[in-house]
């Protein structure tokens, strides 16, 4: 029994096979696989029949062909672009209102609920808002204790921050900048 995938593989190698690109172990079983596959032989005879199509001469087309062929291309295009409809302009306003206005209007229930939602979003917007400015962040921990330390250098500044309860201690060193 023949297998689907091995029918693909072999139909894909049909052209090099046909024109001596395959290596001889590719070939050798192509060539097995051609033996027992009607569908495989058929599609290799295909292939050859488009390759001698593909060989064959041919013949030049009379010199009043070639004379009529673009003026007959140009009035065709001419003629496919007379006949186009003429798109009737629509304006800007009823475009986008013509298309998402009437559902929302000819619906109260629709458009009752979507007068309450934006009520309440904008309530909710409005109460954390009072929210956030009502209690700011304090830009400085409590208990915290700033000291500046002069360096000898005029133009350094040396600051500490300290936290007594967490022993944390942030040294900072500001106009040093050949360290």
């Amino acid at each position: 029994m023949v297998l689907r995938w091995q029918c693909w593989r072999t139909q894909k190698a049909l052209g090099p096979y046909r024109d001596g690109e395959l290596s001889p172990q590719r070939r050798t079983r192509v060539e097995r696989h051609i033996e027992g596959c009607l569908t495989c032989r058929a599609e290799l005879a295909r292939v050859e029949r488009i390759s001698a199509l593909l060989r064959a001469p041919i013949a030049e087309p009379p010199r009043g062909t070639w004379e009529a062929f673009w003026p007959q291309v140009r009035e065709r295009l001419s003629a496919a672009e007379r006949s186009k409809p003429v798109p009737r302009p629509v304006p800007w306003p009823d475009a986008w209102r013509v298309r998402w206005w009437p559902p929302v209007l000819t619906h109260p229930r629709l458009a009752m609920g979507s007068a309450a939602l934006a009520l309440a979003l904008l309530a909710v917007g409005t109460w954390q808002g009072v929210q956030w400015m009502g209690s700011p962040v304090p830009l400085v921990p409590q208990g915290v204790v700033v000291q500046s330390v002069e360096s000898a250098d005029p133009n350094s500044t040396v600051m500490v921050f300290s936290h007594p309860e967490t022993e944390l201690t942030v040294v900072w060193v500001f106009g040093l900048d050949q360290s």
